[in-house]
């Protein structure tokens, strides 16, 4: 899943954090390089991903411009626990101390996901993969006209 977010609203990250997505980054429409590799790397992940997209409103916000990003972004360093929700949240909530924007990963973890937790569905049983046994089908159907 990949959501746009305007400047107001700090909030997708650590919500996104807290409600257990297994893979939580942000990038800027104002270096494509860098939100292409995030944006491949949400697709890879195996589990729920979220990709805050931020991009300036040129047409109706005149302070948060392009210039006004490019003065407060900057990359979560490569040291950065991407397994600690903790960090992960306080990280998510320094812009608001510090005006500071953070891009990358915040968190990510490999966890099971529901189609791994059912066997039915892990091990391609599911009732839609299964071929109808159709003397069984016009039975059932007979019963009914």
């Amino acid at each position: 899943m990949f959501m746009t977010t305007m400047l107001t609203h700090r909030d997708p990250i650590a919500l996104s954090i807290v409600s257990g997505a297994t893979f939580v980054a942000r990038a800027y429409a104002g270096n494509r390089k860098h939100l292409v590799s995030i944006m491949k790397e949400a697709i890879q992940h195996k589990g729920y991903a979220i990709v805050d997209i931020m991009q300036p409103c040129v047409t109706f916000n005149k302070i948060n411009t392009y210039e006004w990003f490019n003065n407060r972004v900057y990359m979560i360093p490569e040291d950065h626990d991407r397994t600690n929700r903790l960090v992960a949240l306080e990280r998510a909530f320094e812009w608001e101390a510090a005006e500071k924007v953070a891009l990358g990963i915040f968190y990510q973890v490999e966890e099971p996901t529901y189609i791994d937790k059912l066997p039915k569905l892990r091990d391609g049983e599911a009732l839609v993969d299964r071929k109808p046994d159709m003397g069984k089908v016009e039975k059932f159907i007979e019963e009914f006209i």
